[in-house]
């Protein structure tokens, strides 16, 4: 049921105009306001008697939620001990670059408001003083500071910031200097720009692990705004509509096996720094409670729908926040299945394919570009990733730093990616960004074509030796998707000496089966993945085991085989890979080779289907043709693949590819 918002009568307090920018906000005055609202307080009452949340008697946030719906003296009075007892030490605030405790304890502030009326207003005054000081001296540090939005520390400080000001409003002139760098700093000048440019189509930076906590501080802030006040950041972007359709995008089509782990659950594509998930993130109740929220929020739009099908299907663990925004409003869950089949996120440059929305479905993720403002990369400009039907065929090797056999994660050696001598993208101050030439998505298939080169150079580096990759001289990486099972992928290059060794990298989770005709085969209990190098036949192949290194593996999930197909003897170079994903005992697809002076060619056989693709060698913006022969539901198609960006947008209805257009 939709509830309009309540203030409560002359009891609401209003920024004075011409102060901060917060001109048109209004506090209410009334507690609880965090969170909470007179209704979905009532609400929750009858909800805890019949459906209680579990109450840990170690977390204070758990006990104030008990006393706010309960009115339990003794879970206040263990909650305002907490928040008294919390501190960051003037060290840590003068000289530390950052601080892990402030940003980890976000319900400190929440309690205050929480556990109000059973302080003494010396404790009131005492907590303002302490935490209101510890939150000005953090917002000015530069590390997670206004230039960094797509940063976890920045999110952090903002949600702190915001919700102690929100819940000290009216009481501390601290309160109303936090809400400013809150909500007109960090939120208006800062995030809603990044949200815009940088984190557009909902990504949120750091990878699968840091990059979760960018949503969870914010939706935090955002539904203390909206409880609190008048204003719904929700609202003021679209970022947050795109989060969910990059949530569903991102997330496996089913339960998924990880090494080590008997029982399957639903994962995410790992990416960055995924530090302590072995390289299989699940949906965990950061993203899920996020979900939630979202999906009351936009409850009177598509997006609410997608959002609830969501959490329907993959039912997310739940957090205090998620069973806290779960009142008693209802969303009526929409089909996932008439969502597209593919996503792109233009932000961070990232797209997610999928044959179709059955949960045994092929899913993959392309990284087409390079987040910015943000923190927790590896050099992984052009790598994939490939599961089918609950298995992982392709995955990065991800981790912290972690150490595989001759690289480290964060390297472009644990990625699906190009090398030149062993280096790939640059480490820091790249000439450029990659550029996206091409971007088509059909029912059939989905093609894109990435300029890598200026990724690849930092000829402006203060330290050329760590950054720059000086035998690159041209990186231009083709994906091509057929629907359900064909990922083929042609890469141009050009290096700045004949004898630079360029390499094309492939992870397996386990040692493949290896051919005699250039190809790889890796099986799971019902998929497999055939990975044949087709062009150039002289490649020089290197397997090697990524766990093969000294000292004890503690993580024996993380490690991987990899497969390296490396040519060299001329500047210009090209390769050929075609990697078909399907069932375990299916025909692998027969691959006829040809070649002209300017085109590299291939017949792909399958039952029922014959593809026939024609790669120019040479860059232009034709960059081939594709002629598909098939019976039945595969269909027929003939079409040049030319250079254009089909347009991507989201709005309440849900996610729509606009007109591919060639204009020449």
């Amino acid at each position: 049921m939709k509830r309009a918002f309540v203030l409560a009568a002359a009891l609401v307090v209003c920024l004075a105009a011409g102060g901060v920018g917060l001109e048109d906000l209004e506090v209410r005055t009334d507690r609880p306001r965090i969170w909470f609202t007179p209704e979905r307080l009532e609400a929750l009452r009858g909800k805890f008697e019949t459906d209680p949340i579990a109450i840990n008697e170690h977390d204070a946030g758990a006990r104030a939620l008990r006393y706010v719906l309960t009115g339990n003296a003794e879970d206040a009075r263990y909650a305002i001990d907490y928040i008294l007892d919390f501190d960051v030490s003037e060290e840590v605030l003068r000289e530390a670059p950052a601080s892990d405790e402030y940003r980890w304890e976000a319900m400190v502030p929440v309690i205050y408001d929480w556990c109000h009326d059973e302080m003494t207003g010396e404790q009131r005054r005492r907590f303002r003083e302490r935490y209101g000081h510890i939150a000005m001296m953090m917002n000015r540090k530069p590390w997670g500071g206004p230039t960094m939005p797509g940063n976890n520390y920045y999110s952090g400080y903002m949600r702190n910031s915001g919700i102690f000001g929100l819940a000290a409003y009216g009481e501390s002139p601290l309160a109303r200097l936090l809400l400013k760098d809150a909500l007109v700093t960090r939120w208006r000048e800062s995030s809603l720009p990044h949200y815009a440019r940088g984190a557009r189509g909902g990504t949120t930076g750091e990878g699968s692990q840091y990059g979760r906590y960018n949503i969870g501080y914010v939706t935090w802030l955002a539904e203390a705004a909206k409880t609190a006040s008048n204003r719904s950041l929700y609202r003021e972007t679209n970022w947050f509509r795109e989060f969910v359709y990059y949530t569903i995008y991102s997330t496996t089509p089913s339960p998924m096996y990880a090494r080590g782990v008997d029982d399957t659950y639903f994962q995410r594509f790992p990416k960055g720094d995924d530090q302590f998930s072995q390289g299989y993130p699940r949906v965990c109740s950061v993203i899920g409670d996020s979900m939630r929220a979202l999906a009351l929020e936009f409850a009177d739009e598509r997006v609410g729908g997608h959002a609830k099908a969501y959490l329907d299907r993959v039912e997310p663990p739940k957090g205090l926040f998620g069973w806290v925004v779960e009142d008693d409003r209802r969303v009526d869950p929409l089909h996932l299945e008439r969502l597209p089949y593919d996503y792109f996120a233009p932000g961070a440059g990232v797209a997610y394919l999928r044959s179709d929305w059955s949960p045994g479905a092929t899913a993959i993720m392309l990284q087409l570009g390079t987040p910015t403002k943000t923190a927790h990369l590896h050099q992984d400009l052009g790598s994939f990733q490939i599961l089918r039907g609950g298995s992982w065929l392709s995955k990065e090797s991800t981790g912290y730093n972690h150490q595989f056999k001759g690289t480290r994660a964060s390297e472009a050696r644990a990625h699906n990616v190009l090398l030149f001598d062993g280096r790939g993208q640059a480490n820091a101050h790249a000439d450029g960004p990659p550029k996206l030439r091409a971007m088509q998505s059909e029912e059939m298939f989905f093609h894109a074509v990435v300029g890598m080169t200026a990724a690849y150079r930092a000829q402006e580096s203060p330290r050329l030796e760590r950054d720059d990759n000086p035998s690159a001289g041209m990186v231009v990486r083709q994906f091509l998707f057929i629907r359900p099972d064909l990922l083929i992928i042609f890469d141009r290059m050009k290096s700045t000496a004949p004898e630079v060794e360029k390499t094309f990298v492939l992870h397996l989770p386990e040692r493949p089966e290896e051919t005699d005709q250039n190809t790889f085969i890796y099986s799971t209990a019902g998929s497999r993945l055939v990975a044949q190098f087709v062009y150039p036949q002289d490649l020089r192949f290197d397997l090697v085991d990524g766990g093969d290194i000294e000292g004890e593996i503690t993580e024996p999930g993380r490690y991987q085989w990899r497969v390296e197909a490396t040519q060299s003897g001329s500047i210009e170079g090209h390769f050929l890979t075609v990697l078909t994903a399907q069932e375990r005992f299916d025909m692998e697809p027969v691959v006829d080779l040809s070649e002209t002076d300017e085109t590299v060619d291939i017949v792909i056989h399958q039952p029922g289907r014959r593809v026939e693709l024609s790669f120019n060698k040479v860059l232009s913006d034709n960059f081939g043709h594709m002629l598909i022969r098939a019976a039945g539901a595969h269909g027929h198609l003939d079409m040049d693949l030319r250079e254009a960006v089909q347009p991507i947008s989201v709005d309440a209805d849900g996610v729509h590819w606009g007109k591919f257009e060639v204009l020449w």
